[in-house]
C-alpha cells in the first residue's frame, strides 16, 4: 500500500513538474498588463538595482502609461545605476520614455514620522515627555517599519493614478523579510497606537484638570477647546498613519497586482538566501514567479579543448597564463552549476522562472547600458553575440 501511495504521489509531483513552463526570460512580467507593484529584492551585491533599474527600463517602453522606479535601499544605488542624482521626488530619465525614478532613506522616513508624532505630543507639555519616549521606542522596534513607512509615503503616487506600474527596489535580503512580517505584528502596533492614544489622554486630561482648578469659565472653556483641537490632530494623525501602513499591507498581500521577483548569483550564501526569502514568500501567501541569477560564468571550455590550446601556443609564459585564466573559468562554471542545480532542486523553486544572466566584461551604468542589459532579461540563454553587444 505505502509503494501505491508513493507511486501517486511521485507521478503527482512529476506531473506538477512537468506543466511547469521555465520561459528563462522576465517576458511574463513584462507583459502582464495586471501587474501594478513589483518588488525586487536579494542579497546585497548581486546586481539587484541593475535588475530593478533595467526591468523598470522594458516595462516603460512596453506599457501606454508612466512607470515609477523608487528605492527603498539607504544605499541608494539607482543614482549609480543611471548615473544621474536622484532625491525623493520623482524625476524622469532622459532616454526612456513613460519612466521615472525616487529615492526614498527609510530611516528618514520613520524618523520625520517620530517627529511628527512627538511635536503633536509636545504641544500637550512637557509632562509627557516620557510617554512620548516609550512609544518612540517602540516604534523604532518594529520589523519592518521603516521600509513600510517608506512605502507608506509614495501612497500617494500610487493613488493618484499617474502611474500604471510601481517597481520597489528594496533594501537586502534581510530588511525585505522584516517587512513581509509586518501584516503579522501590524495589528499589535495598531493596538499598541491606540492604546498609547488613550494614556495620552489619560495624563493629558489629568493634569489640564488639575492645571485649570480655579479658572474663571471663560478661560476654562477656552483651555477645553484648545485640548479638542489637539485631540483632534493626534487623532487625524493617527488615523492617516494607520491607514497608510494597512494599505501597504494591502498592497504586497495583492496576489493579483503585485509579485516579487528574487535576484541573486550562484553562490552557497546567495542561494540559502533565497531559498530562505522564497520560503518566505510562500508562507506569507505573496505572490513570487521569477528569480534572476546574475553573474554566471557560461559556455567554458573543457579540459580538453583548454589542452588542444596549449598545443598552439609555443610561448611557455602565455600557455601559463592562458590554461590558469581558463581552468578558473572553468571551475567557476563547475561551481555555479552545482548552485544553480541546488536553486532548481529547491521546493521553494517550484515551478519558477529561473533567468540566468552572465558574467560580463565591464559595469552596467547609464541608460544604454541598462537598455542593452534588459534585453538579456528577455533572452533565454542569453547567447555570446548579446554578451559581446554589452
Amino acid at each position: 500500500m505505502y509503494s501505491v501511495v508513493f507511486l501517486l504521489l511521485f507521478t503527482l509531483g512529476a506531473s506538477v513538474n512537468a506543466n511547469c513552463e521555465n520561459t528563462g526570460t522576465l517576458q511574463k512580467i513584462v507583459d502582464n498588463d495586471r501587474l501594478r507593484f513589483i518588488f525586487v529584492g536579494g542579497k546585497g551585491g548581486v546586481g539587484k538595482t541593475t535588475t530593478s533599474s533595467s526591468l523598470a527600463t522594458l516595462v516603460a517602453q512596453h506599457r501606454s502609461g508612466r512607470v515609477l522606479l523608487v528605492s527603498t535601499d539607504p544605499a541608494h544605488s539607482l543614482s549609480d545605476a543611471f548615473k544621474l542624482s536622484f532625491t525623493s521626488e520623482p524625476q524622469e530619465i532622459p532616454g526612456v520614455d513613460g519612466l521615472d525614478v525616487m529615492e526614498i532613506n527609510p530611516q528618514t522616513m520613520l524618523q520625520s514620522e517620530i517627529h511628527a508624532w512627538s511635536k503633536i505630543a509636545a504641544d500637550a507639555g512637557l509632562e509627557l515627555a516620557k510617554e512620548v519616549d516609550k512609544f518612540r521606542q517602540w516604534l523604532t522596534s518594529v520589523p519592518g517599519i521603516d521600509e513600510a513607512t517608506a512605502l507608506a509615503s509614495v501612497i500617494s503616487y500610487i493613488e493618484s493614478g499617474r502611474y500604471e506600474v510601481i517597481i520597489f527596489d528594496t533594501a537586502p535580503t534581510g530588511h525585505t523579510l522584516k517587512l513581509l512580517q509586518l501584516p503579522e505584528v501590524l495589528q499589535l502596533g495598531l493596538n499598541q497606537l491606540q492604546g498609547w492614544q488613550s494614556k495620552l489622554w489619560g495624563y493629558y486630561e489629568t493634569f489640564k484638570g488639575f492645571m485649570s482648578f480655579g479658572l474663571d469659565p471663560a478661560k476654562k472653556k477656552s483651555q477645553e477647546s484648545d485640548i479638542q483641537r489637539l485631540k483632534r490632530r493626534l487623532e487625524t494623525k493617527l488615523k492617516q498613519y494607520k491607514e497608510g501602513i494597512e494599505k501597504v499591507a494591502t498592497m504586497i498581500t495583492d496576489k493579483e497586482r503585485t509579485t516579487f521577483l528574487a535576484v541573486c548569483i550562484a553562490e552557497y550564501l546567495s542561494i540559502s538566501e533565497t531559498e530562505r526569502l522564497l520560503h518566505q514568500l510562500k508562507s506569507q501567501d505573496i505572490t513570487c514567479t521569477h528569480v534572476v541569477v546574475n553573474q554566471l560564468v557560461l559556455d567554458t571550455p573543457t579540459t580538453d579543448e583548454i589542452h588542444a590550446l596549449e598545443s598552439t601556443i609555443t610561448d611557455k609564459a602565455l600557455v601559463s597564463k592562458v590554461t590558469t585564466s581558463l581552468q578558473l573559468l572553468r571551475a567557476r562554471e563547475e561551481i555555479q552549476s552545482k548552485y544553480i542545480h541546488m536553486l532548481e532542486e529547491s521546493p521553494a523553486a517550484t515551478c519558477l522562472d529561473i533567468v540566468k544572466v552572465p558574467l560580463l566584461a565591464r559595469e552596467v551604468t547609464g541608460v544604454e547600458n541598462l537598455k542593452e542589459f534588459s534585453q538579456m532579461l528577455l533572452s533565454p540563454n542569453n547567447s555570446d553575440q548579446e554578451k559581446e553587444e554589452l
